[in-house]
Order: C-alpha cells, then structure tokens, then sequence
C-alpha cells in the first residue's frame, strides 16, 4: 500500500524581518511534517528533514492542523 503524502503551501503576510514569508511543508498521512521549507524575504530557504536543517529551519513536533483554503 502506497503512503498518502500532503502538500502544504503557505504565504505569510506580515511585517517580521526574521520570519519566513513563504512555507512549503510536505505531511505524512498523519499529518506530521516530514520535509519543509521556509523562504525569507532577504533570500534565505531554510530547509528541514528528518536528518538535515538549515538557517534554523526546523520541523513541527505536532501534526498540522486541518484547515479551510478559502479562508484569508
């Protein structure tokens, strides 16, 4: 049986220069976080896997709650 993988993708508004304005997360079936990326605005991807991180790039200890798209 095939593992059912979820993409997520984020756009983050806001006025913080040493937070990511872009995150790509890629979920297990579970939904716990087992790859991400992190882009900030001065050009830095911070990345994290199970083995590897970089520019403090780390991923969650929680699943990623469920939620709705269409909401802004």
């Amino acid at each position: 049986m095939r593992e059912r993988f979820i993409a997520i993708d984020v756009v983050w508004k806001h006025d913080f220069e040493a937070e990511p304005v872009r995150l790509l997360s890629v979920l297990d079936s579970d939904r716990y976080e087992i790859r991400k990326l992190e882009f900030f605005r001065d050009g830095r991807v911070g990345f994290a896997d199970g083995e590897r991180t970089a520019s403090g790039t780390q991923l969650g200890l929680l699943p990623v709650p469920r939620f709705d798209c269409d909401k802004r």
